[in-house]
């Protein structure tokens, strides 16, 4: 081979790799280049290889004649530490000073020869990883978990290790180890399903998968970031079939009947903003999407503000923000005001600006859905005076807010009644509780893999607007006069609704207080 032409392919790789071109996408160019020459015919191999999850390192491997022991080994180690730009211009610079020896046909044979039994070895590890990795994916959706946690660990004596855990009903539960190499190969083929750079370990990187596990049709949002000991990724798993068959069931939802005529009595208002709140993972999206499901999108114009877009909505214009590019949520939001929208959905209120502007969208006739973290309603009204809300606007928009949590349920083939549970909820609860009432506790059986719970659902609290706190609002009031306004209104707290929950042997008392924080006091004036 020309050894201009080895050096120029080297240069060009190294800035690609630099300015940010994926390295698929950096070997196809160059492949392009190069035409039917044998480093044409030996990239378009590499490619594919690539794409099967083979390291890089071992794509070169397997081109002796082309590329020698020499130039594989250093981009081993600088693929290694992430760094394949400069390992690319080292190489050209020593070829160019004639540092590298050109493999010539005999050292390649010999090579070959050498080799071939270990890189047979390899082609089968590749297959294997590829169906490993598949049966992890299928073994998530078979058990029903939310996400997917492969993470880089390291044991004594400094062994390399990885880690696949498993969240299942909001509960994290290790499923296998397996070795260092087994994980980073993993992680690449990962990378390729979701159109990642195989090459870049040094910084985050987020893509989406769409595939079909067992006839069903499952979204995968994927999130891979360097860590002390490598590489972790996380997978959160949308399942479609599940999303929509909750969103054409407000039952499954909102199972109260009072509380979901309340929600939607304050969703179906002209204009306003209605607030969904509680901790990350609580179900807030799927709280809000199942609101705007039932907006006639064919009737109204509706866009969508989200980080990322966690379901297509038929018939709903979705925007997903890219900050690096200046596609924030706040010139995103005036944008969409040109755009002549009846209902506006903005995943979260991040900063101060996003907040006012909400506002002033809500007060212009518009109807805004938004999230917000905070531990419970009344502090929700306490966040948005304290990031700077005039009270008197605020009072005027707001037509409700919900705070939510997500508990488990009860494996109905293994609970048992739990009579030193009954006894502690007639302690706490606000309201009389029968003698004769059942309480339940978790065991575990075959049925539940052992940990007694299995499916969840939402406990909600709905701060209603009422003229009353509309009057109050208006006074900019403080968090112990918001306490004492809801005393005096009887508003009706996430213990309190959880209560039937509990009766009714869905779920145990120690779930409820595992997500439930207690700094309020009953209507018995019981601290709980």
């Amino acid at each position: 081979m020309d050894k201009a032409v080895f050096v120029r392919f080297w240069k060009k790789f190294a800035t690609m790799i630099d300015n940010g071109v994926p390295l698929v996408a950096t070997l196809t160019t160059l492949r392009e280049e190069q035409g039917t020459t044998t480093l044409g015919s030996a990239l378009e191999t590499i490619i594919v290889d690539l794409k099967a999850g083979v390291r890089f390192s071992d794509c070169l491997q397997k081109h002796p004649t082309i590329f020698g022991r020499d130039i594989i080994q250093i981009t081993r180690g600088g693929e290694s530490a992430g760094r394949l730009d400069e390992v690319a211009k080292v190489i050209s610079e020593r070829l160019e000073e004639g540092v590298l020896t050109e493999p010539s046909e005999a050292a390649a044979a010999a090579m070959t020869s050498k080799e071939d039994d270990e890189k047979e070895e390899k082609d089968d590890a590749s297959k294997d990883i590829v169906k490993r990795f598949n049966d992890v994916l299928k073994q998530a959706v078979a058990e029903n978990a939310s996400d997917i946690h492969l993470e880089a660990l390291l044991e004594e004596p400094a062994t390399s290790i990885g880690r696949i855990r498993f969240r299942l009903d909001g509960v994290l539960e290790e499923k296998m180890r397996v070795p260092g190499d087994v994980l980073r190969a993993m992680i690449s083929r990962l990378k390729i399903m979701s159109a990642l750079d195989v090459g870049q370990e040094r910084l985050p990187q987020d893509g989406r998968i769409k595939i079909q596990i067992n006839d069903e049709k499952v979204d995968m949002r994927v999130c891979v970031g360097p860590s002390v000991f490598g590489e972790s990724a996380c997978i959160r798993i949308l399942r479609r079939n599940t999303f929509e068959k909750i969103l054409s069931s407000s039952e499954l939802v909102f199972p109260e009947k009072e509380l979901r005529d309340e929600l939607f009595e304050a969703a179906r208002a002209p204009y306003g903003l209605f607030i969904a709140s509680g901790p990350t993972g609580c179900g807030k999206t799927t709280t809000l999407y199942s609101l705007l499901a039932r907006q006639n999108a064919k009737k109204c114009k509706i866009v969508t503000v989200e980080d990322p877009v966690e379901v297509i909505l038929p018939d709903v214009h979705q925007v997903q923000i890219k900050p690096a590019i200046g596609l924030d949520f706040a010139p995103t939001l005036r944008h969409f005001l040109r755009m002549d929208p009846d209902i506006i959905f903005c995943a979260e209120i991040r900063d101060v600006e996003t907040a006012v502007l909400l506002m002033k969208i809500a007060m212009t006739g518009h109807l805004v859905f938004t999230q917000l973290h905070s531990t419970d309603a009344i502090s929700t009204v306490s966040r948005l005076l304290d990031i700077g809300l005039e009270p008197y606007l605020l009072a005027e928009v707001l037509t409700g807010i919900v705070n939510q949590r997500l508990i488990r349920r009860l494996c109905p083939s293994c609970r048992k009644p739990s009579p030193d549970h009954l006894v502690r909820l007639k302690e706490l609860a606000a309201q009389e509780i029968p003698d004769d009432a059942v309480v339940y506790e978790a065991v575990g059986c075959d049925e539940c893999g052992h940990t007694g719970y299995k499916g969840r659902r939402a406990i909600y609290e709905f701060l209603k607007m009422t003229p009353e706190l509309r009057q109050v609002l208006r006074t900019n009031p403080s968090p112990v006069e918001l306490e004492e306004l809801a005393e005096k209104i009887n508003f009706k707290r996430m213990f309190d609704n959880a209560l039937p929950v509990i009766l009714s042997g869905e779920t145990s008392l120690i779930e409820v207080m595992r997500v439930c924080t207690y700094s309020k006091r009953s209507a018995r004036g019981k601290t709980i």
